[in-house]
């Protein structure tokens, strides 16, 4: 199509007139954000690293391995007195209190 030819839009009797120097010069470069100066921090003291003592890694695995072997025992019949729900108890809290310790094990 020639520039400046007259073309019919869909209404009856108007033309719109096209002209390629109507069109807008292209847009101008952005200049960008300008990034904030990075500031140079100091490392943060290197924390002091925590050791459980011997004695409570032995005693959080004994009471769940006691907790075990008393559930064991009970479910063989070999632990004494008639009430086995109580020792079953005692096993289920040996156990429950072995897991709790490893809540502050480091």
């Amino acid at each position: 199509m020639n520039a400046g030819s007259g073309l019919e839009d869909g209404h009856a009797g108007t033309t719109v007139e096209r002209s390629e120097d109507h069109y807008p010069s292209p847009m101008p470069k952005s200049k960008g954000r300008r990034k904030p100066k990075r500031v140079v921090h100091a490392p943060p003291p290197p924390k002091e690293v925590k050791v459980s003592p011997t004695w409570y890694i032995a005693l959080m695995f004994s009471l769940m391995a006691i907790g075990v072997v008393v559930i064991i025992l009970n479910y063989i019949d070999l632990m004494p007195f008639d009430d086995p729900i109580n020792w079953l108890y005692v096993g289920l809290g040996s156990i429950g209190v072995g897991f709790m310790m490893t809540l502050n094990f480091n």
